[in-house]
């Protein structure tokens, strides 16, 4: 209703007008407020105080003061009205003559994408198929008409009584305009494409990379690159692969395309449409390919369909010009307005981000030259200043001195063996579990199959707690667990292995690091004691005793100690309260378990956080594993073991500390504890095990038989040293004979 007369609006989301809204705008009636952005203010309001309701874009005032914005404004608007109507959001109407330059679109009546998925849950097979169809056929119609809309993502996506409708044109770059309509970073992290997160010129491409975002939020509920701070979500972009299971399988071989580093290696959202109706798709260009980029200038291809929405969006700074001074992180770029409910911009901070460290794939990343790579990487680990309110703030300094070390040399560890060793087995087995496997088995299995053609072998790392349960339940053929079976659990565990028992063998074997930020001081020394007493509270600055008798003739800074902790459960925090719980006596009174209960400190959620915060605070302390440890170039400290030496962290270490542990478990079961004080000189104590769980009897034949050929694989000299490879700690000969001998009988 007339929003001027003080009554109420009768659409759900649209809230009432403030004194300091207008009343009217052109020759529009204002009724209510939709949200806001960057820009200005979105409002639902008819021309003429007539129905139909659209959706009307005020321009900020300070920018309608601005000559150059307004021209840019309506470049945009115009570009947008170039757009094929079908499953878009219309660009009905568009002024900058007044003192307020408005843009009028389509009214979408309807929850955004991400609204629905957060309230609903994944979309069910049949409603995901539609949203991809709308989805790719806007995209064409948008790339038709020379336009890159650039923030794609689940909150552009309106759900309405006639399909999906994506909105939002108001910050798309029209292809034919060079100046600022193609550089520069508008976009929302989550859903950028890696050539967005850098910087770099961005095409149509990019559209189709969020694209595939979109779908695999909207069919597992996940973001690409999970939850964490803007920072490291840029950073997974780009150097990371997106975490695709749990997709349809139908969908993922096309979203993996979309989602290639490259864009020359991805379709066209014209090739997205057409493969998804069953017709003739372009080709696409093999990895490494130096194929054009997507043409966006082909053949409408209407057909609306359903769904769509989401998060936060936030311009991105280019990357830093290489050598040179770390670059002041400005925003380049203004929010978009989004037209429906309410939507909460981000306050991130924007930040460059480093290219992949790994091997180039294709024009975007060979390009790249390796002074670029590493001066990059230390910009954004150090440069970065976060403003996530879970996990504080990374500075500018970079810790000099040691930093941790793989090198697996050890005279316990098993020799290497190829593969040729491996007998093989045929079927299908499904297992779950542990993340901290993960990296570990992915390889195993990627080994085995390459080797034994005709055995699929398919690994969930859904949690320790899921897959524990899953195997309890028959569920699964094995499981793997950060953490021994106990009470009912072992019960439940045994009574599903008719004859037999849940054996659990100790397989993946994580080191993990005390990682600090203190500097000037190289080689920093800590006693379980000490340790236990900085993550308890109880010694508060770098120059207390304790730390200055672990350290004789080190100059220590009297600067408050900032321990940092993980916020989130896990095995990490497990791993490091158990060792502290056995190891530093009286000096540690909580326990161990997967949640952090001592006093004081900060909390930092996942490895990537709390790298970052260590990072970026200086006098602080926390602990990861020894691959997050590298990747991040944390120092790291060397820890007092049984025998009184204090030993660098190091996957030889660890397998030198495994020699000491003593084994519980009984009839086939090798779970263990660590037995401290029996450890020798160069033994490394703080580590995590990952077991598998497996009946020693009660599968089927078939299954029985793959699973024992692929743990035979996976427990020898060659599967653990593929491990050893990724930064696992390879078994001791001693401990990897008896695991064999237990997988052996598993009939």
């Amino acid at each position: 209703m007339d929003g001027s007369r003080g009554r109420a609006v009768d659409v759900p989301g649209v809230d009432p007008l403030d004194d300091d809204d207008p009343r009217t705008v052109g020759p529009y009636t204002v009724l209510g407020r939709l949200g806001g952005g960057g820009m200005g203010t979105v409002y639902l309001a008819r021309r003429d105080g007539q129905s139909p309701p659209v959706a009307l874009k005020v321009i900020r005032g300070d920018l309608a003061r601005v000559p150059e914005f307004r021209e840019r404004f309506l470049r945009e608007a115009h570009a947008a009205q170039r757009v094929a109507r079908f499953c878009t959001a219309e660009v009905l109407d568009v002024s900058v003559d007044g003192r307020r330059p408005y843009l009028v679109t389509e009214f979408i009546d309807g929850p955004d994408l991400s609204t629905a998925v957060r309230k609903r849950g994944p979309l069910p097979i049949t409603e995901l198929e539609r949203l991809a169809v709308a989805v790719a056929s806007a995209l064409t119609a948008i790339h038709a008409a020379g336009v890159v809309h650039r923030d794609l993502k689940p909150g552009n996506i309106m759900l309405s009584s006639s399909g999906a409708r994506v909105i939002d044109f108001g910050i798309a770059r029209a292809l034919d305009v060079t100046t600022m309509m193609t550089q520069g970073g508008i976009g929302t992290p989550a859903f950028m494409a890696p050539e967005q997160a850098l910087g770099q010129p961005v095409t149509a491409a990019a559209d189709v990379y969020a694209w595939g975002g979109v779908l695999l939020f909207a069919g597992t509920g996940r973001l690409p690159y999970g939850e964490a701070p803007t920072p490291v979500i840029l950073y997974r972009a780009v150097n990371e692969e997106p975490d695709l299971t749990g997709l349809d399988a139908g969908l993922r071989p096309l979203v993996e395309r979309a989602m290639r580093k490259d864009p020359a290696e991805r379709p066209t959202a014209h090739d997205l449409f057409l493969e998804l109706v069953g017709g003739r798709p372009t080709p696409a260009p093999a990895l490494g390919s130096t194929a054009p980029g997507p043409s966006v200038t082909g053949p409408l291809v209407p057909e609306p369909a359903v769904l769509a929405a989401f998060d936060e969006t936030l311009p991105v700074s280019a990357p830093p010009s290489l050598p040179g001074p770390p670059p002041r992180l400005v925003h380049q770029g203004d929010p978009p307005f989004r037209d429906g409910p309410p939507h909460q911009e981000s306050d991130d901070v924007p930040v460059p981000v480093p290219v992949r460290s790994r091997r180039s794939r294709g024009r975007l990343l060979g390009a790249l030259a390796s002074a670029a790579l590493v001066l990059t990487l230390v910009v954004v680990l150090a440069v970065v200043r976060m403003g996530d309110d879970d996990t504080g703030g990374a500075r500018a300094e970079t810790p000099g001195g040691a930093t941790a070390t793989s090198a697996a040399s050890s005279s316990s560890a098993p020799e290497a063996s190829s593969m040729s060793d491996v007998s093989c087995a045929t079927g299908a087995i499904v297992a779950e579990g542990s993340t901290a496997q993960k990296s570990a088995m992915d390889q195993w299995i990627t080994n085995y199959q390459n080797h034994c053609s005709g055995a699929t072998i398919t690994y969930q790392p859904t949690g320790s707690g899921s897959g524990r349960a899953r195997f309890a339940a028959a569920q699964v053929d094995f499981a793997g667990s950060d953490s021994m079976l106990e009470g009912d659990q072992k019960r439940g565990a045994d009574a599903r292995c008719t004859d037999g028992v849940a054996a659990e063998l100790p397989m993946a074997v994580t080191p993990i690091a005390i990682v600090y930020n203190l500097p000037g001081v190289d080689g920093l020394r800590l006693s379980p004691a000490t340790l236990a007493g900085i993550f308890s509270g109880q010694i508060l600055v770098w120059n207390a005793s304790e730390i200055s008798a672990d350290n004789p003739g080190v100059k220590l800074p009297n600067t408050a100690i900032q321990g940092v902790h993980r916020s989130d459960s896990g095995g990490v925090t497990d791993t490091l309260t158990t060792f502290l719980d056995a190891a530093a006596g009286d000096a540690w009174t909580y326990g161990s378990g997967v949640d952090w209960e001592a006093p004081g400190g900060v909390g930092a959620k996942g490895s990537d956080g709390l790298a970052a915060t260590v990072k970026g605070t200086p006098n602080s302390v926390g602990y990861l594993d020894l691959r997050s440890a590298e990747s991040a170039g944390l120092q790291t400290a060397r820890i007092e073991n049984g025998a009184g030496k204090f030993t660098d962290v190091s996957t030889g270490g660890v397998t030198e500390g495994l020699s000491s542990a003593r084994i519980t478990g009984t009839g086939g079961d090798l779970s263990f504890v660590n037995d401290y004080s029996a450890m020798t000189a160069g033994a490394y104590a703080i580590y995590l095990v990952t077991y598998e769980i497996v009946c020693t009897r009660g599968l089927e034949f078939s299954q029985s038989a793959l699973v024992r050929s692929f743990l035979t694989y996976v427990s020898s000299a060659a599967g653990q040293g593929a491990a050893a490879a990724l930064g696992y700690a390879p078994l001791p000969e001693g401990l990897r004979s008896e695991v064999q001998a237990v997988i052996d009988g598993i009939t």
